[in-house]
């Protein structure tokens, strides 16, 4: 089964078509919110976003942060995140991207952080296909999100709600 993920990401058109079964089978299991816990299903678009965020992509440098190092906290992990969704957010993709309610888990390796975002732009397109039941999923600050997680060698999962006013995303990370 093929998903299509579209966006626009500095007035450029991105079509991206990645093969994955799973996510598809989430979203038709139930309408309650989009959730994922397997890398493999955003890697294509987030790892070529995270990419670009952190080395530059058509002359324009970004800033996004290196991968962390192995044993990073989840304090780190989420600074981090935080960095890359702040730079999605000074570029038009959000009015307003925060980490918040970072937690450790009890081993000490992982933890859990929400990240929410207030005016994103793909709050309208995400409700209107939702609502429509498309296959089609253009949460890019999800993608790069998981495509940092993953160069950093962590593995994580998360819980996509939207809001009235944006997005919430709670985060696990192992």
């Amino acid at each position: 089964m093929q998903i299509i993920v579209l966006g626009f990401w500095r007035s450029q058109a991105i079509w991206l078509s990645c093969a994955v079964p799973r996510l598809v089978q989430v979203v038709d299991a139930g309408r309650t919110g989009l959730q994922g816990n397997d890398s493999e299903l955003l890697a294509p678009a987030g790892d070529l976003i995270y990419k670009g965020l952190r080395d530059g992509f058509r002359g324009e440098v970004f800033g996004g942060p290196p991968a962390a190092p192995a044993g990073a906290s989840i304090q780190q992990l989420a600074a981090d995140v935080q960095q890359l969704v702040s730079i999605m957010a000074d570029k038009g993709y959000a009015l307003k991207a925060t980490v918040s309610s970072v937690k450790s888990s009890s081993s000490g390796s992982g933890g859990s952080f929400t990240l929410s975002l207030q005016g994103p732009c793909n709050l309208w397109g995400m409700s209107a296909l939702g609502a429509r039941r498309s296959l089609v999923v253009n949460a890019f600050d999800v993608m790069v999100t998981d495509g940092y997680l993953r160069a950093s060698g962590r593995r994580s999962s998360f819980r996509l709600q939207l809001t009235d006013a944006g997005l919430e995303e709670h985060w696990t990370v192992v």
